[in-house]
């Protein structure tokens, strides 16, 4: 059962109407595109009887359809199978993020897990106005059971502090010339991987690390260490290339999302892309001038101003092209590990995938969230990650991992654009 969390899904409502009039049709998606008018896909959605009883059950509007058909034809699903998974991922990552900010001395952590059951822990006891929020009835969490987890011992907001007070302090090794630093929520394991510059340094980081990491562990009851050690590997890799939307070609990268200043509807209008671009960057010709940039502990993100309007509107892309399905931005959403969302960028334009882990830490800069695998490539930096109307972050780059596929994506969470770049993502 699941709360109201002050969300709604926005776009055209398909339904039962369109059941009737295009039943037993195969669904397919040519939504409109450019930069004149709202597209309505509504009008180019068909789907069979039984999708629409699922669309109205589920309550999905058009947008959301779209990542729908994209993820299922990913992942190798029927459409019925990714609403089924993936249609309440989005509601579920709000009701997380209402108990986080209500919450934060009680809530430890969130996700959904690989057979798709979510869960969500707290330090000790639910508190009864917890249970209470999350109790609630309302659609599509209605009828999905979640896991309710206490006694770990430790809140989010302690986890946090001590995965960057190990990251940095290992940062600080000689010889130490890349890292990674996350957790398994599942495991309690401090995850850690670090280059170093020569075979002599391996033992001696190895040493640190298990000192440094000790003091993480007393903070973290149950908690572990596992740390791998190679030399000379490039383990962080940004992916730059040599009226504005988000989603758009600027010069070698991509941009995120628009932006106000004061709030997401209020103050100067901006646009955000990932931190590590360039500072000259220019869309269709028109220059975007720099005001200012953040790698550190909130994320990757640089502020740039327009010479034409700005919107809040932004491309969803598709598996072909990059410039196509312009959608509004209506919401500001927080990650949650097993949640699917979508990236577009210059290079590989649209991709779907899980998200893997939250609050991980790639050289200098922390909080990144970690995807699935990686399937970006140079020039997506700074695109827009997204689900539905609802912006979640813009891409980083990638990372090397030990465990198969050996690589993942990164992206900086929309949620911290207000502390690292003092902006919003915009939604007016």
């Amino acid at each position: 059962m699941r709360p109201s969390v002050g969300r709604s899904k926005t776009g055209s409502r398909v339904g039962a109407a369109v059941a009737a009039s295009v039943a037993a049709m195969a669904l397919t998606v040519t939504a409109a595109h450019g930069a004149v008018a709202e597209p309505r896909p509504d009008e180019d959605i068909k789907v069979n009887a039984t999708v629409a009883a699922l669309i109205e059950a589920y309550a999905i509007n058009s947008y959301e359809l779209m990542d729908l058909q994209m993820v299922a034809a990913q992942n190798d699903l029927s459409l019925e199978q990714a609403i089924a998974r993936f249609a309440w991922n989005d509601e579920f990552a709000a009701l997380v993020a209402d108990v986080r900010e209500q919450f934060p001395d009680d809530f430890a952590g969130a996700a959904i897990n690989e057979d798709g059951n979510p869960w969500i822990a707290f330090n000790a006891d639910v508190p009864a106005a917890a249970r209470a929020l999350i109790n609630t009835p309302a659609v599509p969490l209605d009828s999905v059971d979640i896991d309710l987890r206490t006694g770990t011992g430790f809140t989010e907001l302690v986890l946090q502090e001590e995965i960057e007070t190990l990251h940095f302090a290992l940062l600080e090794q000689p010889g130490i010339v890349d890292l990674i630093t996350s957790f398994d929520d599942e495991t309690l394991t401090f995850e850690v991987v670090a280059s170093v510059d020569g075979a002599l340094r391996r033992t001696r980081t190895a040493l640190a690390a298990q000192a440094l990491g000790a003091e993480a562990q007393a903070r973290i009851p149950g908690s572990s260490l596992e740390f791998n050690v190679v030399v000379n590997t490039e383990l962080v890799h940004t992916e730059n290339s040599s009226a504005h939307y988000g989603g758009e070609l600027i010069t070698q990268c991509t941009s995120g999302f628009a932006t106000r200043d004061t709030s997401s509807t209020a103050g100067t209008r901006g646009m955000v892309t990932a931190g590590h671009c360039p500072n000259t960057q220019s869309d269709d010709g028109a220059n975007l001038p720099f005001v200012r940039g953040h790698e550190g502990t909130h994320g990757d993100f640089q502020l740039h101003r327009g010479s034409q309007a700005l919107s809040n509107r932004f491309y969803a892309g598709s598996a072909t092209a990059t410039e196509v399905n312009p959608r509004s931005v209506t919401a500001v959403g927080s990650p949650t590990v097993g949640q699917s969302l979508c990236r577009n960028g210059r290079s590989t334009q649209a991709n779907c995938q899980q998200v893997r882990r939250v609050n991980v830490c790639a050289m200098g800069v922390c909080n990144m969230v970690q995807m699935g695998e990686h399937r970006s490539a140079g020039g997506d930096s700074g695109g827009p990650i997204y689900w539905s109307n609802t912006a979640f972050g813009v891409h980083m780059g990638m990372h090397y991992d030990p465990v198969w596929p050996a690589s993942r994506e990164l992206f900086s969470r929309a949620d911290r654009m207000p502390q690292a770049i003092q902006a919003h993502v915009a939604t007016n």
